[in-house]
Parts: C-alpha cells; sequence; structure tokens
C-alpha cells in the first residue's frame, strides 16, 4: 500500500450506527444519515469508532456498515475515516484486508 500524505482539515463526525427494533443493522438509513450531516456542513465522517459501536458488533457486521458508508460519501464527497481496530489481532488484519484488497473500497484514513 503506498503512503499518502493527510491533508484533510476539518471536522470529523463519529457517526452512530444504526440498528432496527430487533437489534439488527439498519443499513438502509445510513445514505440519509450521510446526506443530512453533509446538509449540515459536515466534512469528516468516522464509522465503527466507539460512539458507532464498531467494538460491539462483529466483523462482519463491521463490513457492512463500512460498505454501506463507502457507498454513502460516495455520492456525499465526505472524507471518510474508518476504525479497524479491536482486541483480536486476527480481526483487525481480516478488516485492514478488506478494506485494502477485498471490497476494493475508497478510504483515507485506516485507525
Amino acid at each position: 500500500m503506498s503512503r499518502l500524505l493527510y491533508t484533510y482539515r476539518g471536522l470529523i463526525v463519529p457517526v452512530f450506527t444504526p440498528f432496527n427494533k430487533d437489534g439488527s443493522l439498519d443499513l438502509n438509513i445510513i445514505p440519509q444519515y450521510a446526506t443530512y450531516l453533509a446538509k449540515k456542513g459536515i466534512k469528516g465522517i468516522l464509522v465503527n469508532g466507539t460512539s458507532g459501536e464498531g467494538m460491539s458488533i462483529s466483523v462482519a457486521e463491521r463490513k457492512l456498515v463500512t460498505e454501506a458508508w463507502v457507498k454513502a460519501v460516495k455520492e456525499t464527497k465526505q472524507h471518510l475515516m474508518i476504525q479497524v481496530g479491536g482486541a483480536p489481532l486476527p480481526d483487525v488484519i481480516e478488516l485492514v484486508g478488506v478494506i485494502t484488497n477485498t471490497i476494493n473500497i475508497e478510504f483515507h484514513i485506516v485507525l
């Protein structure tokens, strides 16, 4: 992976992970959430951080949330920061692999 200069300046908002009443992910709301934040002037998004319940959901769920935000910010042109850290190192390595290889997404920062 090539090194990129960090050039982003501005506020980055840690977003909540939306859930349905039954506890399943509500991924369908993410595009509206991104648009709402963009209209409020938010140019940076932090996905799967502590406010986004990233440490409380499975790796599979974190992948789904990440993919939904990647699609959303392509439309809103927001800066995307993705939290991949976690307790089990194999999970962290898997998430980094997904972000850099598997789903071929564009991102700006990996934590």
